[in-house]
């Protein structure tokens, strides 16, 4: 009788299996790992541009408008610490003034750098100048123009809000 052939996988082949493994699993690991890191940065951009649109709308409501200048905050905001810098500068437009806000988060470790070069998201708006006289007319308190009745039955009072246009969003500190 003949002895049956060996069934099976030798040594090599199977080392050879591993290492392919391995290799595979060590891909995987290293993209996932990428995955989780991006998704991080997003989050941080995400709530960053909303804590940057926020201080805008705060500074857009303020009667009277904020004069010219910088100033540096620090705020609590999604369980984070936040550092903002805002910065007003009058335009060729008397009427309007133009507001940039940086945002970036705290450093446990005390700051790396300046504020705007590590800024996760940085947010650019105008603020229409108002002042108290301005805002009293556009509630419609005070005197009625000239034609307009004083009662305004179903309306939304004389001359509806001024409190200027967001602009757009610049690109954040990579």
């Amino acid at each position: 009788m003949r002895a049956a052939p060996a069934t099976g996988f030798t040594l090599l082949e199977v080392l050879v299996a591993l290492a392919i493994f391995a290799t595979v699993a060590a891909t995987v690991l290293t993209a996932a790992g990428r995955s989780l890191t991006n998704a991080a940065r997003l989050e941080e951009k995400t709530l960053a541009g909303w804590i940057a649109d926020n201080r805008i709308t705060e500074l857009q409501l303020q009667t009277p408008t904020p004069a010219p200048g910088r100033a540096n905050d620090d705020l609590d905001y999604a369980g984070r610490r936040w550092e903002l810098q805002s910065e007003i500068e009058a335009t060729s437009e008397p009427e309007m003034r133009r507001v940039t806000v940086w945002v970036a988060p705290r450093e446990q470790r005390g700051s790396r750098g300046a504020l705007r070069d590590r800024a996760a998201a940085s947010l650019t708006g105008f603020l229409a100048v108002r002042t108290a006289e301005t805002e009293a007319s556009d509630t419609g308190e005070g005197e009625p123009a000239a034609g307009e009745e004083g009662g305004n039955a179903g309306g939304t009072g004389a001359g509806a809000g001024s409190g200027g246009a967001t602009g757009g969003s610049e690109g954040g500190a990579e």
